[in-house]
């Protein structure tokens, strides 16, 4: 009887251990899952690493600053408040994926499959979506000021209302009449806008302190260069 407590113990230490999820940053290392309010996140399902298959993932305001998703199955993924300041989602597929209000301030979503995702209200500054596919994609009043569009698909299908492509780089055929004409707005970015890009930027910092003394893990990271 004496034996049962400590048993019992070891198995919910043990069942802890297993269920905490980690992913792994553009740097190699892996960081375990925590919210945006620096508490323990809810996810316990596949690590999130570069070819990671995990549809329909609940990450709601999870913070995956600087995360390695390339070429990660993420369709119909909750995102929703997510930060994903500085992550790799080099050609994930984020098909009908919830990114509503989530935070990729320079992202890199290079080829990423966008069909039918909402990125309502999302902040995507200075983020790389050269050749991305926008088929369906809801963009209303999301943050496309620096942002990279150069080659994007399905640019006419997408919904463009009250989003902000200041200083953005526009895809061939498309002006600034044209996005306007689809309720696209092009001002200077409000004050707070830069106060939230330099509030991930610390963000980040803080995420790369965390990563002292860990082992990056034993996998080579996705680069424009796979295939």
């Amino acid at each position: 009887m004496k034996l049962i407590l400590p048993i019992v113990l070891s198995f919910f230490t043990i069942s802890s251990t297993l269920s905490a999820a980690t992913y792994v940053n553009t740097s190699g290392f892996t960081q375990d899952i925590l919210k945006t309010s620096g508490a323990t996140h809810s996810y316990s399902d596949e690590n999130l690493s570069p070819f990671a298959y995990i549809p329909y993932a609940y990450l709601y305001r999870a913070d995956l600053t600087g995360a390695d998703l390339y070429r990660a199955e993420l369709y119909g993924a909750n995102l929703a408040r997510t930060d994903l300041t500085g992550a790799n989602l080099y050609r994930a597929n984020l098909t009908g994926a919830n990114l509503y209000r989530a935070n990729l301030t320079g992202a890199d979503l290079a080829l990423t499959e966008l069909t039918g995702a909402s990125l309502y209200g999302a902040n995507l500054h200075g983020a790389d979506l050269i050749g991305a596919d926008f088929y369906s994609a809801w963009l209303d009043s999301a943050n496309f000021s620096h942002a990279d569009l150069s080659n994007v698909s399905n640019v006419h299908t997408a919904f463009w209302r009250n989003s902000n492509l200041y200083g953005a780089t526009l895809p061939d055929g498309y002006d600034q009449a044209w996005f306007e004409s689809e309720g696209a707005i092009f001002v200077v970015p409000e004050p707070s806008s830069y106060a939230l890009l330099l509030g991930g930027l610390a963000l980040g910092l803080v995420a790369l302190r965390r990563t002292v003394g860990k082992k990056p893990l034993n996998q080579k990271s996705g680069t424009r260069g796979g295939t």
